[in-house]
């Protein structure tokens, strides 16, 4: 599918082919995460996410240049590359098989119907939303600014470097608040960012802003993916890190996308913005205000013994 992209010619022959792309890559994230929780823990999963985190950092500091000097084509090249070998080690990962202790769909309809994994995928399909208009529009928005493509690629990397220690942390994270306790403050971080974004005078303004993706994507990554991993039926794991990743990087990202595109072309750029940090602090201030009571005995000093 990322081979056709680069032969498709209008809209219409690139829509089919996005849809194939997002068909065969949405797995591919639980199923990965799922396999490590299965086989390290949650103790673990960080110091493992993290090295995807390593990954963005080098590319968006490389791929940036390399594209401003030779042109976009190399960007997919990259793609191809890059994929082949990771198809190799795929045939290579270890997948511990799980055992469904009950009826499937039994199991599923459980997790479906439970009210505080339904209010947390409502609150992170928002934050995913709002983190698909940055992703979407923010270069958009650096291009009628005359930005470079250097600076564009910078700021991708600041962005994935602010990751690491979120992730190298996960453990102490998690060990100390809960994962709802952490959705909401990568919540309200996603709120400070589109502000922020909506605000700024200059190209470079943006590299420093990058640091703010540490706080809002990956806070709400290892909330979400020890939220699933905690409240899933035994044998449902990877269907639930589906449904989180579903709701977030597939139903959110498609909203942001859309919404985004119409306010964009409306509006403009800066309206984008206040969009995403209005529709963030708005469920910010819902899902507080739900979980008040837990929240204010997690804002406890704790008790050394």
């Amino acid at each position: 599918s990322v081979f056709l992209m680069t032969q498709a010619n209008s809209f219409w022959q690139l829509l089919p082919i996005v849809v194939i792309y997002a068909v065969s890559f949405s797995p591919i994230i639980p199923f990965v995460d799922n396999a490590v929780l299965q086989n390290y823990g949650e103790s673990e999963y960080g110091r493992q996410r993290v090295w995807g985190s390593y990954g963005w950092a080098l590319a968006g500091a490389v791929i940036g240049i390399v594209i401003q000097s030779n042109g976009l084509l190399w960007a997919f090249a990259t793609f191809l590359g890059l994929f082949l070998l990771l198809f190799l080690v795929a045939t290579r990962l270890p997948m511990s098989p799980a055992t469904i202790t009950q009826n499937f769909w039994r199991q599923l309809r459980h997790l479906l119907s439970d009210r505080a994994w339904l209010l947390f995928l409502a609150v992170a399909l928002i934050e995913g939303m709002s983190l698909s208009i940055f992703l979407n529009y923010l270069f958009l928005f650096l291009e009628t600014m005359e930005s470079s493509a250097t600076i564009m690629g910078l700021s991708l990397a600041v962005a994935t470097a602010s990751e690491i220690p979120i992730f190298l942390f996960s453990q102490r994270l998690l060990g100390r608040w809960s994962s709802p306790f952490l959705l909401a403050l990568s919540l309200a971080f996603t709120a400070v960012r589109g502000f922020t974004y909506a605000n700024i005078t200059a190209p470079w303004q943006v590299l420093p802003l990058s640091l703010l993706n540490g706080p809002t994507f990956s806070l709400m990554w290892i909330a979400g993916v020890a939220f699933a991993a905690r409240i899933a039926p035994p044998g449902l794991g990877a269907t639930a890190q589906g449904v989180f990743g579903g709701a977030t990087m597939g139903l959110g990202v498609a909203l942001g996308a859309f919404s985004g595109g119409f306010i964009y072309e409306a509006y403009g750029p800066r309206a984008v913005f206040l969009f995403a940090g209005w529709a963030a602090l708005a469920a910010t201030v819902v899902f507080v205000w739900v979980n008040r009571n837990t929240f204010l005995q997690q804002l406890q000093p704790v008790k050394r013994t």
